[in-house]
């Protein structure tokens, strides 16, 4: 993203309170140190299908989205 990293985006979010599931896509590969309140996180390439039933996850079952939060 140009102009900002995805945890700063990510914190500017929460920092204003809110709270919806966070899905970072990314060059870099997962062994990285992953921000607090990250949903998922995909290295790329990534499956279309794979985003596709993550949102469906987190934007059909609240009980995973609070979870998500929490932490």
């Amino acid at each position: 993203m140009p102009g900002t990293s995805g945890d700063e985006l990510l914190a500017r979010v929460r920092n204003h309170g809110i709270e919806v599931p966070f899905v970072m896509v990314s060059a870099v590969d997962s062994d990285v140190d992953l921000p607090d309140g990250l949903t998922e996180y995909f290295t790329k390439p990534v499956a279309g299908s794979d985003l596709i039933a993550c949102v469906e996850q987190h934007v059909s079952d609240p009980v995973a989205m609070q979870e998500s939060h929490s932490g």
